[in-house]
């Protein structure tokens, strides 16, 4: 058998159109990128596992008080949406956790990002108060 018989041509990176979908969470990282604390989560987007986006990046807490009024809204419908203790950020908490997302395009329109998280209540869905939710990467630029 020669290098590459029985090759199948497969699909990948494809694409996703905006909405809500079911993921599955792996185990989130910390790290630090051009001096900012942030956690990168991977994940996978159940029925659509060859789509991206395949990680989700949250911000730690900013210093700025709007911000942080924001950020800590955003975190406590994370905690909801996942199904972890509220403030409970230990790493091992949130991996293998289900939820639903909202992917759509960054702000750029260029690439497809978990916007914000999605908790659904009974027969309901709350995705956000009246006041938009700061997407994952706030208005953070690299």
């Amino acid at each position: 058998m020669a290098y590459g018989d029985g090759y199948k041509e497969r699909d990948y990176n494809q694409g996703l159109d905006e909405g809500d979908y079911e993921i599955i969470l792996g185990l989130p990282v910390d790290t630090n990128k051009s001096g900012y604390d942030m956690r990168i989560i991977p994940i996978s987007i159940i029925g659509h596992e060859n789509c991206y986006p395949k990680e989700w990046t949250w911000f730690d807490r900013p210093s700025d008080q709007e911000m942080l009024v924001k950020w800590e809204k955003a975190m406590t419908r994370n905690c909801d949406a996942f199904g972890v203790r509220r403030g409970d950020f230990t790493p091992s908490s949130w991996n293998g956790r289900r939820g639903i997302v909202h992917i759509g395009k960054d702000k750029d329109g260029k690439f497809m990002k978990v916007l914000w998280s999605v908790v659904q209540d009974g027969s309901r869905t709350e995705n956000r108060s009246d006041e938009p939710p700061i997407d994952s990467y706030g208005d953070i630029l690299f």
